[in-house]
């Protein structure tokens, strides 16, 4: 047991784990919340119920493959030995894997509930991310032997043959995952401003707020809260491609964290929406996430960024900020009005101008970073170009 718990080969048997444990987690929350208390949200429709048989089909090979992974981890980790063979010959990580492609779809099926799959999302994510560090020093440690393993298994897709991408495939990636900063939030605006708001009859966007959008009581939200997860989906393609393009910019990696948190706990409020006859800030959990948490990261991720970057983008952040404090006081005295017991005339416009800036903030990034990318091995570059 000692021998499990000593590094080996200046690792640790958990290697990048915690740290994608901990960015998984809130969306396994998220998803338990839904499941439990919106149970009619996270529901996939009855007429597809005939593939429920499909879920314990992948529950039994995910079981094993997990199991064996486990096995295999604790008796090779201790030895100091890689392993290569048995669960780790059908992929290098076999544990996340199991999880990902096997036991989170099998209890989406099994249970009928998409959320699940949401989940194996953020997982997948989660790997892709933090990954890498664990097989530099796997490369370090064993050299030719972990080379070569990975040229014949690949990272996360079992029984898959490593595909070998160049330079410019790599490139083509990291600009179709940073377009989707600026597809995101003209995605959002039509999502809410058109869509979301055309199903909800007699709907003021100047007087009302966007949340009453998904309030449990507004017809607009059975169709909101999928579009919405597409939303979020997009936002954490582009915080992947912004991750990717960070390389050595300490900066946008902080920015890039702040806000995928700021993404995933947002999901944690869809459980607690407003209710019938509910004045806004009544909802505890809601108010909590969506009035203090969220605003903080958001405030946090744009500040951060200001040191990303040259001159033009600094005094861009820092405006940025002063308009989102200035917005968000507005907002508060219009709430502050609806909780009181009166009528907002602005409540609307004020909360959408509050969304808004954060909105453009997120383009003009994305903007920014394919116009002048970060280089893996010359820190600073950006700020140095954007002068």
């Amino acid at each position: 047991m000692m021998n499990i718990l000593k590094k080996q080969n200046g690792m640790s048997i958990v290697g990048q784990g915690g740290k994608i444990i901990l960015f998984t987690l809130p969306s396994l929350i998220a998803a338990i919340l839904v499941h439990t208390y919106l149970p009619q949200i996270a529901a996939l429709p009855e007429s597809i119920s005939f593939i429920k048989p499909v879920g314990y089909l992948l529950l039994l090979p995910g079981l094993i493959l997990w199991g064996t992974a486990v096995i295999q981890l604790m008796t090779g980790f201790s030895k100091g030995k890689l392993v290569t063979t048995g669960a780790y010959g059908v992929v290098r990580n076999p544990i996340y894997s199991s999880a990902t492609f096997f036991l989170l779809p099998a209890v989406a099926l099994m249970t009928l509930t998409w959320v699940y799959f949401v989940v194996s999302a953020f997982l997948y994510v989660g790997v892709m991310i933090f990954i890498g560090k664990e097989e530099k020093q796997l490369t370090k440690a064993f050299g030719k032997e972990y080379e070569d393993y990975i040229a014949r298994v690949d990272r996360l897709v079992p029984l898959r043959k490593p595909s070998r991408t160049g330079p410019q495939e790599l490139k083509m990636i990291r600009e179709l995952l940073l377009v989707c900063g600026v597809l995101s939030p003209l995605y959002y605006v039509v999502v809410n401003d058109v869509v979301a708001a055309m199903c909800y009859p007699g709907y003021d966007r100047i007087s009302r707020p966007v949340s009453e959008l998904s309030a449990t009581y507004a017809p607009s939200r059975p169709i909101l809260v999928p579009l919405l997860v597409i939303f979020g989906l997009l936002m954490i393609a582009f915080w992947i491609g912004v991750w990717r393009s960070a390389q050595n910019n300490r900066a946008l990696r902080i920015t890039t964290g702040l806000m995928i948190a700021f993404a995933v706990l947002g999901l944690l409020a869809f459980p607690f929406p407003m209710k019938a006859n509910e004045v806004l800030g009544a909802n505890t959990i809601h108010t909590i996430i969506w009035g203090v948490i969220t605003p903080l990261l958001m405030l946090a991720g744009i500040g951060v960024s200001a040191a990303a970057f040259g001159k033009r983008f600094r005094l861009y952040a820092i405006l940025t900020l002063v308009a989102l404090v200035a917005f968000s006081v507005w907002t508060g005295i219009e709430a502050a009005q609806v909780e009181a017991g009166g009528t907002s005339r602005w409540f609307g416009i004020a909360e959408r101008a509050l969304i808004g800036v954060w909105l453009q903030w997120v383009a003009v990034l994305a903007i920014t970073l394919l116009r002048v990318p970060v280089q893996p091995s010359q820190e600073g570059l950006v700020r140095r170009r954007d002068r």
